[in-house]
């Protein structure tokens, strides 16, 4: 038995080196170069990376734990008014700077499998009162956040145990959100297990940049934090949260709003369980109504209200990419430099653009997925960029990678790890192949039906 789990304790930190690896790899910006043409000779050039999104002046965000059905059916509904019933909710806004409206987002934080019954909770029909697969696609494509909550209910303590249990959650979400999302929603966001601390180095050993759990006060205190005092954002960050119900979240939103001046920018999480029973459904409303009516569009417009890891991932962008420009007559260059990992979901940059004594009147974008800007004909722009730049291994390769571990180490931490990627991936010979390596190995507990040959 010792023999075993330090087997598995040698496979999981090989498990672990894989991500850090594949990090070394970085990635310029996907927009390199932004052409502004001007009326005439400026008497200066000011540009400035905005310290939050849009370049608002605070930022809040809110998830909810273990995947209750709420967090689809009131929470997302709420905030971005899409499936909304009946047109009842028709959701809260802030707008990008540029005229143009956008939702306040939410996430969620799940494990997959109930401990008592051993079956998928988010399968629909399964009686959990929990969100489904095909909610939780709706969420991310709308761009809300899924988040790592451990695989089952139990929250084991044991090392080995918290290793798979990370793990094997996140197989298991890339593996159900497959079949919509080109290779799976792979989580890089852990909010830990009944908030013990001991699940973040192992998160961040598989390369999981962002780990979330009441009192991480570190840098996260519980009245927020200057994201604008902060400069290591491409570290692995552990982070202090408040939960719903024991704050004022309406006057938290105020507080971080009136700190938020003299060139400070305040952030802060906060997270419940179930909106309807433990954050009273009505109290949600009337706290999001408050500050979306306060600091959003129909108010000043000064809040960023989006998932944690789109913040987080714009503040490591931000602080990564470099930005010079070069004016000639009457056309300013502005050139982006940096290196960025490969394994963000958002690449969004902000940039505010003076030019006094001298209108913007045009713009060239030589790349870049999407950008919105302020109008022309002023002396001050902001510009919104955001790209695909994201360039991790494809399914295909990390279904190889999980296969070929399992066959060096036959037990079931890995292979069933490996058979959700196995069964992630399209129909193909390749696949086939991979189902057969893994059937091959003696002695696992796979799915019922998993080493049956499927018909042609």
């Amino acid at each position: 038995m010792q023999a075993i789990r330090f087997a598995i304790f040698m496979l999981l930190s090989l498990l672990a080196c894989l991500p850090v690896y594949a990090q070394r790899d970085v990635n310029p910006p996907g927009v390199k170069q932004i052409q502004l043409k001007l009326s005439g000779t400026p008497s200066e050039v000011v540009i400035k990376k905005a310290p939050l999104r849009y370049n608002k002046r605070f930022a809040m965000s809110f998830h909810a734990d273990d995947g209750i059905a709420d967090v689809y059916k009131v929470g997302f509904r709420y905030f971005t008014g899409i499936n909304s019933p009946s047109g009842r909710y028709p959701g809260l806004y802030f707008t990008d700077g540029c005229g143009n409206d956008v939702s306040f987002k939410l996430s969620s934080a799940l494990f997959s499998f109930s401990s008592y019954n051993k079956e998928d909770m988010h399968r629909p029909g399964n009686h959990y009162n929990t969100v489904t697969w095909p909610q939780l696609d709706t969420m991310y494509r709308n761009g809300c956040g899924i988040y790592n909550h451990g695989f089952t209910s139990d929250a084991p303590t044991g090392r080995d145990e918290i290793s798979y249990s990370i793990k094997r959650n996140e197989s298991y979400i890339r593996r159900m959100l497959a079949g919509t999302t080109p290779g799976g929603v792979k989580t890089r966001v852990l909010v830990n297990p009944n908030g013990m601390p001991e699940y973040s180095p192992e998160a961040f050993s598989f390369g999981y940049r962002y780990a979330f759990r009441m009192g991480a006060w570190t840098i996260m205190p519980e009245t927020g934090m200057n994201v604008a005092g902060f400069s290591s954002w491409d570290k692995p960050l552990e982070l202090n949260r408040v939960l719903a119900e024991t704050v004022d979240v309406k006057q938290l939103a105020d507080q971080l709003s009136a700190r938020s001046t003299n060139g400070a920018h305040y952030w802060m999480p906060v997270f419940t369980h179930r909106i309807i029973d433990d954050y009273p459904q009505e109290k949600f409303y009337s706290d999001w109504d408050y500050i979306a009516s306060t600091y959003g569009k129909k108010g000043r417009d000064d809040i960023w209200v989006a998932s944690e890891e789109e913040i987080l991932n714009y503040l490591l962008v931000q602080q990564r990419v470099e930005v010079n420009y070069a004016l000639k007559n009457t056309m300013l260059t502005i050139n982006l430099s940096g290196h960025l990992p490969p394994d963000l979901r958002f690449y969004t940059l902000s940039l505010v653009v003076q030019t006094p004594g001298a209108s913007i009147v045009g713009m060239n974008l030589e790349d870049g997925n999407s950008v919105t800007h302020s109008a022309f004909g002023g002396d001050n722009m902001l510009i919104n960029l955001s790209w695909d730049g994201n360039s991790e291994q494809g399914l295909a390769e990390v279904a190889e990678n999980a296969v070929s571990i399992a066959q060096k180490n036959p037990v079931n931490a890995f292979a069933l790890v490996a058979m959700d990627y196995v069964l992630a991936l399209p129909k193909s010979r390749e696949k086939e192949a991979l189902r057969r390596r893994l059937c091959a190995i003696n002695g696992i507990d796979y799915e019922p039906g998993f080493c049956i040959k499927p018909a042609n």
